[in-house]
């Protein structure tokens, strides 16, 4: 007979269809509930809160008069919370910060007193990355259960990492809920429910334990929970059901781990249980948000946060860490994914918006901190690179000058002269606020840098105004690995100033932009072609925009069956315009718009015939010597029910394709196989699709080279197959009206309830960043990974004090930390969890 652990639990989905705060009224009566069942039935085992603290944190928010209570059936064993902090998506969100939800997960824990967690629990995420289990192991969890994007035919096996760590997985082939109707309607389950189940279980079973899962989407508890089991024991006698946690099952398959299967690599399988893959670009603009959020914390805040506590033993810890936590509450599967009702995305924008105001003040007074303690006279600032190895880059600088039209130049630690580009003077409203001791620059207070200042003593609680200038410049640096370098800037006159930077390496021309690496030509109809020069391989047309009709919802994407999609490609009439002529810094500016029809018809088989203008601008920029080519582009969306994608043809005849995703470059099939293509049939879920997700870059290559495309927060691609290699389509805009629909070609049923989500077309102003680069060899042997990340981490600056005080004795440059070799990228410095020490991760692709 087979023993069946009957886990009692409820899924909280913190906001969805409702909005956070209607969602924790119910939570308030769940919890209330639970806690009083738990109060008079000692036969009421225990519940578990859904492997996440984020609930005890929302409800004793509100129930503070119930903390001791709560606190005592966490002691004794009978209430379950953590390890995670949420429970995430995978694949949006950075490795960091999964790292950092089980970390904030793990101390709420401890701050609760609850025994130490060993299961990963991930029972609705939209897939799993093929690190999972090294990122758990990491975290001192030995098990998982997993449900989603699985397809196995056991309900336990080994999942191996990359690196090779195993971890015991536990898969719930009838989902979290494959018991729910005991909690809801017990007498329907068990006479109509009970024996598919068993029969299920016992199928995928390869021990004598099964898993049941009691609960589902915001249940409650059902108080007769035991009863209903004797009577389920009574009625049959296959399988014997007893309450009991996934960490009790766990004990009682770990034993059996060295037999079980070992499996390797994502999963990410839409049948039988859906993965939703469209949510990879539903509300686009809230994945660029969650990229500037994370950047700003893991490649700013914290690294110079740390390096300043180090030198000076100051630190915001607790603005950073309410910081994370803003991030964090935003990365549950129905908030990140962007698959909610309108209400629930503005919260979490304004969550992304809290948390980069936090980084970003952060990351300015970290700087300055260590830039306070570096020896010599200002005026002038330092340049910080977080990045574990040195970098060279074309550096993007705004200085303010107290006077328009000052002339200067700019002097390297060693007091040569650093040839610069000026890009813009503009006038600025400059104040110094007495109180604070701060300049307010377009009033925001800023650390960044004002040259000349005037004696700036007690003026008897008066501001004094200004009305400057800022300078934006460009000029080269090299920066060493996790460290800083120096420029002074010099008021001059004008005669004294210091030439432009020169050389001729940089060479531009009306639809041309050309290197001694790479050559850029633009066409007629906006797109562009790329020569590397090294290989003599020219790739193109590049960038060209494509519109097709989306009939799917916030969860998947669904083509319309008679839709004639739009293409820039081959419509003449784009305007180039030399915008930028170097020599650090050549850009063209590329105005087209694409007349594409304004939204679906009425029966949503196609799009009417009406069009609407959809405006772009794109400034495609070359730096000298550098084989990445930037582009950085504006569209003005104008229609609803479609996806907006760039195209990249690459002519590179391959099968596979890499991205970056969680700790590791991801190789996928490029195109779907025929079974993978076919239509879905009735409970078959979705149909698979040939869109991935991507973290930094994604690249096709061959045995001589091959192609980057770059991004900053755009997570999705798909390969398309064209006349001699693959095109690359990255998705820029997904503009849908539903978060679910039950009419769609390519899912079986909704995925949600069918609620109107206007905001969810993305109408209106939207910018991207993205980049190309040609390599030579495959992705590791082309050095794409570390060129994405330099792309995708900011320089950042802090003024030099015009009188170092005695503590000033750090050097014009210095490196504190480097990580060698180059397979080895930086992921991390922060201070420990403990405040004692400083943590450097990294990571090998």
């Amino acid at each position: 007979m087979l023993t069946g652990i009957v886990v009692n639990h409820t899924h909280w989905d913190r906001e969805w269809y409702m909005p956070f705060q209607r969602y924790r009224v119910l939570l308030v009566d769940a919890v209330d509930k639970v806690l009083d069942i738990l109060a008079t039935q000692a036969d009421y085992g225990s519940f578990m809160l859904d492997g996440q603290t984020v609930i005890v944190e929302d409800y004793l928010e509100v129930r503070p008069e119930q903390r001791e209570r709560l606190l005592s059936f966490i002691h004794s064993g009978r209430l379950s919370v953590g390890p995670w902090y949420v429970l995430p998506d995978e694949f949006i969100p950075s490795g960091e910060s999964l790292i950092r939800n089980l970390l904030l997960g793990r101390r709420q824990m401890r701050a609760l007193g609850a025994p130490p967690a060993r299961v990963g629990y991930l029972p609705d995420t939209f897939g799993h990355p093929a690190q999972l289990p090294q990122i758990l192991a990491g975290c001192d969890l030995d098990s998982m259960v997993i449900f989603r994007g699985v397809k196995v035919d056991t309900s336990e096996f080994l999942w191996q990492a990359p690196d090779g760590t195993r971890l015991l997985t536990i898969y719930l082939p009838g989902g979290y809920y494959n018991a729910m109707e005991l909690a809801r309607a017990p007498e329907y389950w068990l006479a109509e429910k009970l024996p598919a189940m068993i029969e299920q279980a016992a199928r995928f079973a390869t021990v004598d334990t099964v898993l049941i899962m009691n609960g589902c989407d915001h249940f409650e508890p059902q108080p007769a929970t035991q009863a209903i089991l004797d009577r389920a024991n009574a009625l049959q006698d296959t399988i014997h059901l007893q309450q009991g946690t996934l960490a009790e099952f766990v004990e009682r398959v770990q034993p059996y781990a060295s037999r079980l299967p070992v499996l390797e690599g994502e999963w990410r399988y839409n049948r039988p249980a859906r993965i939703t893959p469209g949510v990879l670009s539903a509300r686009m603009y809230l994945k660029q948000a969650n990229f500037r959020g994370e950047t700003s914390l893991e490649r700013g805040a914290e690294p110079l946060g740390a390096l300043a506590w180090a030198l000076t033993g100051h630190e915001d810890t607790g603005l950073l860490r309410t910081a994370w936590r803003y991030i964090l509450q935003n990365h549950p599967h129905d908030s990140i994914c962007g698959c909610s009702v309108d209400a629930v995305h503005r919260d979490c924008e304004a969550r992304f918006r809290w948390a980069e105001e936090i980084g970003g003040d952060l990351t300015e007074r970290g700087a300055a901190r260590v830039a306070g303690r570096i020896g010599g006279a200002g005026p002038g600032f330092a340049l910080f690179n977080t990045l574990a190895a040195p970098r060279t880059e074309i550096v993007h600088q705004r200085i303010h000058f107290l006077e328009p039209g000052a002339a200067f130049q700019l002097v390297d630690g060693a007091g040569q002269p650093v040839p610069h580009q000026e890009v813009a003077r503009r006038p600025m409203k400059i104040q110094w606020d007495p109180q604070r001791r701060h300049f307010h620059v377009e009033g925001r207070v800023h650390p960044a840098l004002v040259v000349s200042p005037p004696a700036l003593g007690d003026t008897g609680g008066r501001w004094q105004r200004w009305l400057g200038e800022e300078v934006e410049i460009l000029f080269k640096a090299d920066l060493p690995a996790g460290g800083y370098t120096t420029v002074r800037v010099l008021p001059v006159t004008a005669a004294q100033a210091t030439p432009a930077a020169s050389g001729g390496e940089l060479q531009a021309g009306p639809n041309w932009l050309e290197n001694s690496r790479v050559r850029v030509d633009v066409a007629a109809d906006g797109s562009f072609s790329l020569l590397d020069k090294a290989s003599g391989r020219r790739y193109g047309p590049l960038n060209v925009f494509r519109s097709e009709a989306d009939r799917g919802d916030e969860y998947s994407f669904c083509p319309a069956e008679a839709d004639t999609p739009v293409s820039s490609r081959g419509q003449a009439g784009a305007a180039v315009a030399l915008v930028e002529a170097g020599p650090l810094r050549a850009t063209l500016e590329i105005r087209l718009r694409l007349d594409v029809p304004a939204q679906l018809a009425e029966d949503r088989t196609h799009r009417v015939a009406e069009t609407v203008a959809l405006p772009i601008i794109t400034r495609v920029s070359l730096g000298p010597g550098r084989r990445r080519v930037e582009i950085h582009t504006e569209i003005d969306n104008t229609a609803r029910d479609q996806r907006l994608r760039a195209l990249f043809s690459t002519g590179v005849p391959t099968d596979v394709v890499d991205s970056a995703g969680q700790f590791q470059v991801m190789r996928r099939a490029a195109i779907l196989s025929e079974e993978e293509r076919r239509r879905v049939p009735e409970f078959d879920e979705e149909q698979e699709v040939n869109y991935h997700p991507q973290k930094a870059f994604v690249d096709v290559s061959d045995a001589a080279g091959g192609l980057a495309v770059l991004n900053r927060g755009l997570p999705e691609y798909e390969a398309e197959a064209e006349p001699g290699g693959l095109a690359l389509a990255v998705t820029l805009l997904r503009c849908v009206g539903w978060l679910s629909r039950d009419d769609l070609s390519t899912r079986y049923k909704h995925a949600g309830p069918p609620l109107e989500t206007p905001e969810a077309q993305c109408l209106g102003p939207h910018s991207f960043a993205y980049a190309v680069i040609p390599h030579s060899g495959d992705w590791l042997a082309g050095g794409v990974a570390p060129e994405a990340e330099t792309y995708t981490t900011p320089i950042h600056s802090a003024p030099l004090a015009a009188a170092p005080g005695p503590g000033a004795t750090l050097p014009p440059a210095h490196s504190f930390y480097a990580i060698e070799p180059a397979e080895m990228l930086f992921s991390a410095c922060k201070r420990s969890e403990d405040g004692t020490q400083i943590v450097l991760r990294a990571y090998n692709v």
